[in-house]
């Protein structure tokens, strides 16, 4: 399945997540973070640097909500069943003081250790990020050497979530996009 998605991955999440993708590493990120802030700095630019780290990431995917990001990101049925199966009606139990729980429901969350986890963590993360970037009103910062043309807005690298924001009206709709994205995938949970 790892396979699979890797053939894909890289058309269906955008060049700023630098994770888990052939091709990328965590440096690309860095250096268009640190890229940017020197610039910002040479430039006197008035600008706001977030920095989101979703707490427990990998324990937090609502399986219904990975299901539909895979789908609303174009991910082949066939494949979105597999995941689907591998999800569907799991349960666990705990060891308590030496003593073994009853099985319950197991609704959230990725299989530590399985490759497949990670891919499926910056799927959902895509959603989000594609958020920020299709919203006009959180405005990044100019690009280095892009002579004005180009802004960075974003830079992923798993959940980690750097993002420019110029002015306080930037920021305010990076909230609202956030607290959006909280709302809808809370409904899977």
């Amino acid at each position: 399945m790892v396979n699979r998605l890797n053939k894909v991955i890289a058309k269906i999440v955008h060049p700023d997540q630098s994770c888990g993708i052939w091709g990328r590493q965590i440096a690309d990120s860095l250096a268009v973070v640190r890229d940017t802030i020197k610039y910002i700095k040479s430039q006197k630019v008035q600008t706001t640097f977030v920095s989101l780290d979703q707490e427990k990431a990998f324990n937090c995917i609502s399986h219904e909500f990975m299901d539909w990001t895979l789908r609303a990101l174009g991910v082949g049925d066939f494949f979105c069943n597999m995941v689907t199966t591998m999800y569907r009606g799991i349960s666990s139990t705990a060891l308590l003081n030496g003593w073994k729980t009853d099985p319950f429901p197991v609704l959230s969350g990725v299989r530590q250790g399985s490759p497949l986890s990670p891919l499926m963590l910056i799927c959902v993360i895509e959603l989000i990020t594609k958020c920020m970037r299709q919203n006009w009103d959180i405005r990044g910062e100019t690009a280095p050497g892009s002579k004005g043309k180009g802004k960075v807005k974003c830079s992923f690298y798993m959940d980690d979530v750097s993002v420019f924001c110029a002015g306080g009206h930037s920021i305010k709709e990076l909230e609202k996009t956030y607290q959006a994205w909280k709302v809808v995938s809370s409904k899977y949970q």
